[in-house]
């Protein structure tokens, strides 16, 4: 979204980038800053029950509305500034947790760029496997470079410092910094990507693997990761290192698809993700952050949906055992409308069902409905 004139949002735009950029005229300031970003409206209704046999958890109703406006503005030849503004707003209608308003400041940062190099410096989200690079997701400041000179190919090398990707009790006053490395390319009808990395004080080293490829609506998609942890936070677990694997098949045909899928983690270890919506394969809506990091999981999934228009449908279903126990399950519905390119509606309803909810997590009914325009 180009601003070509002087609006609110060109002025806010304006001031951030005073920090970046010697005095100027305002108009010219203005001239050539993008805006692009979300503005989103999300309802959660739960009906937790921590212990059906004997206490009810709590109904809670949150409603949550958020901002980001990213404000990219050209610098010097090759080289332009990118400033993200995040708003966040959470009430809770039974007064269970106080309103957190947020206004921050959550990447600023240079990128400098020619033919098959490029550079950023500053703080921005964290774009690995094992963190979320959603808006509202993992930052931390550093440098990541970018070398595109091998033809489908991309290599990455980053340091991230000061990260907020982990709150594990363990680490969480630790400083933890990641260093990462990254092939990303296809090979024929192949898509790969191999990344390394350690994180201080959570991993020593951990290894991420995955292969794709689509043909004639088939899709297939596997992963493995092997993580090494840290001294702090192996303690929790009868081995340091483990290994976690996914595959998952699909096929799409005139607007329907299916899709299932089986995630399998290491028998005496069970960390491996910083993020409850990284990059992982994921089963259901809740079911996943309750099971990618548990030791000796093993998560059957299936899904299923059907677009008609701008009408979107669809239904799922995740089982997991751990050892030979049935740890619990998750059936959800979903359904979805794009108003417009840029307008759209979403809900869906889930139900998990804990088996050893006593020890390892909840028993909840959650009804989601969210609201969402990118510009």
């Amino acid at each position: 979204m180009k601003l070509a004139k002087l609006s609110l949002a060109a002025i806010v735009a304006a001031g951030a980038m005073t920090t970046f950029a010697s005095a100027a005229p305002l108009e010219e300031t203005i001239k050539g800053v993008d805006l692009t970003g979300l503005v989103r409206y999300r309802v959660d209704l739960h009906d937790n029950k921590q212990n059906p046999n004997t206490a009810k958890g709590g109904d809670t109703e949150r409603h949550r509305f958020s901002g980001v406006f990213t404000f990219t503005a050209p610098v010097a030849e090759s080289v332009k500034s990118v400033v993200t503004l995040k708003y966040d707003n959470s009430d809770y209608a039974n007064n269970s947790a106080a309103s957190d308003k947020n206004l921050a400041v959550s990447q600023a940062y240079f990128q400098y760029a020619v033919a098959d190099y490029s550079l950023k410096v500053g703080k921005m989200q964290l774009a690995t496997p094992w963190t979320e690079d959603a808006w509202d997701g993992n930052f931390g400041n550093g440098v990541i470079g970018f070398y595109n000179g091998v033809e489908g190919w991309t290599f990455a090398g980053a340091a991230y410092f000061n990260t907020n990707a982990t709150n594990f009790p363990a680490v969480t006053s630790q400083k933890q910094n990641i260093y990462a490395a990254a092939a990303i390319g296809s090979v024929g009808p192949v898509n790969m990507q191999f990344w390394a990395s350690k994180m201080t004080h959570v991993f020593d080293s951990s290894f991420f693997a995955e292969l794709s490829t689509g043909y004639a609506g088939f899709s297939l998609k596997g992963q493995v990761n092997h993580m090494k942890l840290a001294d702090e936070l192996k303690g929790g677990f009868v081995d340091d290192k483990g290994t976690f694997w996914a595959v998952e098949g699909g096929y799409e045909y005139e607007g329907a698809n299916v899709k299932a899928g089986y995630v399998r983690t290491d028998k005496e270890m069970g960390v491996y993700t910083l993020s409850a919506d990284g990059q992982f394969i994921m089963s259901g809506q809740q079911l996943y952050s309750e099971t990618a990091n548990a030791n000796n999981m093993k998560t059957y999934f299936v899904s299923a949906g059907y677009a008609l228009g701008d009408f979107s449908f669809g239904a799922g279903y995740s089982k997991a055992k751990q050892a030979s126990q049935t740890y619990g399950d998750e059936v959800y519905v979903e359904a979805g409308y794009a108003y417009s390119k840029n307008f759209s509606l979403y809900t869906y309803y889930s139900d998990m069902d804990i088996k050893d909810n006593a020890a390892n997590g909840d028993d909840n009914k959650q009804i989601r409905f969210q609201a969402t325009y990118r510009f």
